[in-house]
């Protein structure tokens, strides 16, 4: 019972800390999950995720980051940016240092405040030109337009404390919860997307119809608002390949496979990253990798990023994933849910390993809503039907929308792999069932996209058996706890407790 009660007084103290240094909106406190209005139309849904690119894509380049001093020159700055055209969205944030995006109604007005913006009057400083600014306050700015106070939206994460998260009343509840505190914001959106436009920016004299996608947790609706930047390179689209044309441009042949041709020519980009473009950092090309990228941070707006060249099949996953999270309310809370906790339970790790990653944790809730006993997502491969009738037929999958509650499903999930057969069988997230593991690899999940591929490849049996005996340990909390998010999540804090010498009496007050 006193060890019992030890764990106990230990949990509460890691949660508390772990619970006041993250933020949260009092609004969200009572929210239910509410069937999602896109569920009802596959066009819709779709429409949304090409809309969702193409707004973006626009209002990045539409956009400037300034260095700004301090949180009080945000009017100042609105107001001369203000010369060049109307502003639509102006943002300070702070990020060890404070910064102002500002997007502008058109691009003209980008182009025509570059051309007034200067250099530094300095040797050691490369005199590349981006729109990434620096503020100076030299007094030479005269100020025409409106004297009241310019609209900057200061953004803040206001604290999530724990006395907030137990105030909902359900595991669905706390779920939603933590869906709608963690999940990418706004701003989070448009930094990602200003740094692909930037980067389109550096090769668009060579390459003027190069393009620059986010994909992964950036796009596909199950992101959080410090997940890393994955983008793709296009260096030319098919279409401007193909377009008919008396002339045609003299370009040199490609002297080695598709493989060989991006290791070197991501060698040199990410020699111009380095070299060229302000803010980012520790510019590391990983080029012998089965996908080759360059790793590097963007210091500016905080966020870590990877590079690969022409790799589509990251675009159509992060499609997927995203049309999966309008088709049913729960799917993006519990995926949320259950990243969240392997992160906190030390099941996941932000360097790669040997261990299971956010995308290998999300593509297992997936292909546990499709094996349940009442299915309530499709196989993937209805979602990529190319025919006459497949418009009609995803149509028909868009109107199942589910009505489970989104606590039990996560009940569920930890229930059926704590138990689950992984040493004989495989999950095809394609096809929507288990087959034979092919191969003697501890965790084989198909590649929906290529399926000689098992995705989980580099997951080890210790990994494999430590997520299942967490699993358990998970349930039964949940079981004798009670239903609370609060029983399941262990932060570092509580391990360092732990570990601390103290006798159990002095966790009880001395009787008189």
């Amino acid at each position: 019972m006193a060890v019992t009660m030890l764990s106990a007084w230990c949990r509460v103290i890691c949660l508390r800390k772990y619970f006041s240094s993250v933020s949260y909106n009092k609004k969200y406190a009572d929210l239910t999950i509410r069937p999602n209005p896109l569920s009802l139309s596959y066009s819709r849904a779709e429409e949304s995720f090409q809309h969702l690119c193409v707004h973006r894509k626009n209002e990045a380049k539409r956009s400037i980051l300034i260095d700004i001093n301090n949180k009080a020159d945000g009017d100042f700055v609105y107001k001369h940016c203000e010369q060049f055209g109307k502003i639509k969205t102006a943002l300070h944030f702070r990020n060890k240092k404070d910064y102002m995006l500002i997007e502008f109604e058109n691009e003209d007005c980008v182009s025509e405040l570059l051309s007034t913006a200067g250099h530094f009057q300095n040797d050691q400083k490369v005199p590349a030109e981006t729109r990434l600014l620096f503020l100076t306050r030299n007094g030479n700015i005269k100020y025409k337009g409106n004297p009241e106070a310019a609209p900057v939206f200061s953004i803040e994460h206001p604290p999530l404390f724990l006395s907030d998260f137990l105030a909902t009343d359900s595991l669905s509840s706390q779920m939603q919860l933590l869906y709608q505190h963690l999940q990418l914001t706004d701003l989070g959106q448009r930094l990602r997307f200003f740094i692909c436009s930037t980067l389109e920016d550096m090769l668009g004299g060579l390459f003027p119809h190069c393009h620059i996608y986010p994909f992964g947790s950036s796009i596909n609706g199950v992101g959080r608002n410090d997940c890393d930047l994955d983008m793709i390179l296009s260096l030319c689209p098919d279409k401007y390949q193909v377009k008919k044309s008396t002339l045609k441009f003299l370009t040199k042949r490609k002297q080695e496979d598709e493989r060989s041709f991006s290791q070197r020519n991501l060698h040199v980009f990410a020699e111009m990253i380095e070299n060229f473009i302000p803010s980012c950092v520790g510019v590391i090309p990983i080029l012998n990798a089965r996908v080759p990228i360059i790793k590097f941070q963007h210091e500016a707006c905080g966020i870590e990023c990877d590079l690969s060249l022409q790799n589509n099949s990251g675009l159509t996953m992060s499609k997927l994933i995203y049309l999966l999270g309008v088709m049913d309310p729960q799917v993006r809370p519990l995926i949320f849910t259950v990243r969240h906790w392997a992160k906190v339970n030390f099941l996941s790790h932000k360097n790669p390993g040997p261990w299971l990653s956010n995308f290998m944790y999300s593509i297992l809730v997936i292909c546990f809503l499709q094996l349940r006993s009442q299915p309530i997502l499709p196989p993937l491969k209805n979602l990529l039907l190319t025919d006459s009738r497949s418009k009609a037929q995803k149509q028909i999958l868009f109107n199942k929308v589910g009505t489970c509650n989104v606590g039990d499903l996560l009940q569920e999930f930890l229930y059926f792999y704590s138990d689950f057969d992984f040493m004989s069988t495989a999950l095809s997230p394609l096809h929507g069932n288990c087959f034979p593991k092919p191969d003697y690899s501890p965790l084989y999940i198909e590649n929906p996209l290529d399926t000689e591929l098992n995705i989980c490849k580099n997951v080890n049996e210790r990994e494999l058996v430590k997520l299942c005996e967490a699993m358990k340990v998970a349930l039964w909390q949940l079981n004798h706890s009670g239903p609370s998010l609060l029983s399941i999540f262990q932060t570092e804090d509580s391990k360092r407790i732990l570990k601390k010498r103290f006798s159990v009496k002095d966790l009880f007050p001395k009787q008189e």
